[in-house]
């Protein structure tokens, strides 16, 4: 008779075990007591193996096998991480090979990039009675197979960058009693299948460009009993300081509540399919004019939707805010009122309008700040009234890396 093996059939082996010992050993008498011995021993070892499948991993060899659904079975095992006092630093050769892991319950932290760029990750399972409290900067950076993460209770701040290009991630979860604090800038960028995530009660800041080109996400929840933030619509927004934080990329319309007097900078900047915006009657602080967010008196520009095509702003407009058309991918055609009084054109605001084909500065702009026109290329010209040299007010950088063609002109220009 050949030597046996184990394999996952506990039953097989175990047979081929105990004819094995039989056949080299025993009598005839304790052949018997032996095989009732091993029968009761083998129940005992496949109870224990179905535990940990309920469990969710098998804690054994260092491959992954794939589980009767499809997906591969998790293992816990130290030599996937390289550790140093209970903080992942980076996943060892090893850990890159794996599709599926378990983070062991020790661990307190994710180092920033630890797990960045581990490309055949599909799932990751924390350990239970997990501590970890830190998800670092960049941490599940670029692991595009993710499909799914439920993180643990502890955890208390997910860093800048943490799940950004997890292209695959589709459902994000938080355990009950999660004591989740704190949520980095881009965190969720680029997490182009998210199509909603609903943040814990617990939570205090959320950075405005946490979901920064997502275009599947349609709504960003928080629990109803959170003192700091609300959800309505799928919009969230900061309920102390009457504050609009983040818009899903998905939606096409938004309407602002009546309560709100501030929107954060760039927080249009990714809303691609957004193609207008709306004000609830009786607020006091912003009017919309043909989906464009005004201030009360239209005097400065504060947002155009991503998705609007054309454009004209009104006379009345002295100010372009920051970003107000940063990323408006779509847009063709924009002009000013005749008369315009447009003194100042923000940082970044037509910032990546790349189907812009040109644009006329009125002789009225005195100010136009850092990378104003970033991004502008070689197809697109940049005409100034009345103007030589650029005046003082305009920062050096306003043109950014822009290869525009740059066309300064003596006298007001008409087409």
């Amino acid at each position: 008779m050949s030597n046996f093996h184990f394999t996952k059939n506990v039953f097989r082996d175990t047979i081929e075990m105990l004819n094995y010992i039989n056949y080299i050993f025993l009598g005839e008498k304790m052949k018997k007591n032996l095989t009732i011995f091993v029968i009761i021993l083998t129940m005992l070892i496949a109870a224990a193996l179905a535990l940990g499948a309920c469990n969710g991993y098998y804690n054994g060899d260092d491959k992954n096998d794939n589980g009767d659904n499809g997906y591969d079975i998790p293992i816990l095992n130290y030599d996937f991480f390289e550790i140093d006092d209970n903080v992942i630093i980076e996943l060892t050769e090893l850990g890159r090979e794996q599709t599926a892991i378990i983070i062991p319950a020790s661990i307190t932290i994710i180092g920033n990039n630890a797990l960045g760029g581990a490309t055949n990750l599909n799932t990751v399972v924390f350990e239970e009675s997990s501590q970890l409290t830190t998800i670092g900067e960049g941490a599940f950076i670029g692991a595009s197979s993710l499909t799914s993460l439920t993180i643990p209770a502890s955890v208390t701040i997910i860093g800048a960058f943490a799940f950004a290009y997890a292209t695959s991630l589709t459902v994000i979860m938080f355990e009950e009693g999660s004591q989740l604090m704190h949520i980095g800038m881009s965190a969720f960028a680029s997490v182009t299948s998210l199509a909603s995530i609903t943040f814990p009660a617990s939570v205090v800041t959320i950075s405005s460009l946490a979901f920064g080109n997502t275009p599947s996400l349609l709504a960003i929840n928080v629990d109803s009993a959170n003192r700091n933030f609300v959800s309505v619509g799928g919009v969230l927004y900061d309920r102390n300081n009457a504050t609009l934080v983040a818009v899903p990329s998905g939606i096409t319309t938004l309407t602002i509540p009546s309560w709100v007097w501030f929107v954060n900078d760039g927080v249009f900047s990714h809303t691609i399919n957004l193609k207008a915006i709306y004000v609830e009657n009786g607020n006091t602080q912003f009017t919309s004019t043909g989906g464009i967010l005004y201030n009360i008196g239209s005097t400065a520009l504060i947002a155009a939707p991503r998705g609007i095509v054309s454009v004209s702003i009104p006379a009345t407009v002295t100010n372009i805010m920051n970003n107000a058309f940063s990323g408006a991918i779509n847009l063709t055609t924009l002009v000013f009122e005749q008369d315009s009084q447009l003194t100042r054109i923000g940082m970044s605001a037509f910032q990546g309008t790349i189907n812009l084909t040109s644009i006329i500065i009125p002789y009225s702009v005195t100010t136009i700040s850092f990378h104003a026109f970033y991004g502008w290329t070689e197809t697109q010209t940049i005409y100034v009234e009345g103007r030589t040299v650029a005046p003082s007010g305009w920062s050096p950088d306003w043109f950014g890396d822009s290869t525009a063609n740059v066309v300064w002109l003596g006298q007001e220009v008409v087409f």
